[in-house]
């Protein structure tokens, strides 16, 4: 999936929404497949780009990289930032779902 969309924003502008959700994308594969440090940088260098729902699901990945890589204090501070980013966007939805991950994450640490 990433590939293709990878394909679909090939010479797009990175203010394209697009461009942001594909880099979200990738690093989520890089991610599972067993990178989250490059999964991790991925996804930064494209958080600056990002607002509304696109920042909060950007910070939800780079959340789930620092979780990865052992850096649970990281990973905590942004999926709460996350959190208030789908609140802000009006994803009350998407908010919980983040907060039930993040309850998980406390107790499983």
């Amino acid at each position: 999936a990433a590939a293709l969309v990878e394909h679909l924003t090939e010479g797009g502008p990175d203010t394209l929404p697009l461009v942001g959700q594909r880099e979200i994308l990738a690093a989520g594969a890089l991610r599972l497949e067993g990178g989250p440090r490059d999964g991790l940088a991925r996804v930064s260098d494209t958080l600056d780009r990002l607002s509304g729902t696109d920042l909060a699901q950007g910070l939800r990945e780079a959340a789930r990289c620092h979780e990865a890589l052992g850096a649970v204090d990281e990973a905590r501070d942004r999926l709460t930032e996350a959190i208030d980013n789908y609140r802000r966007a009006g994803e009350a939805w998407l908010a919980a779902d983040a907060e039930r991950e993040l309850a998980d994450w406390r107790t499983d640490r």
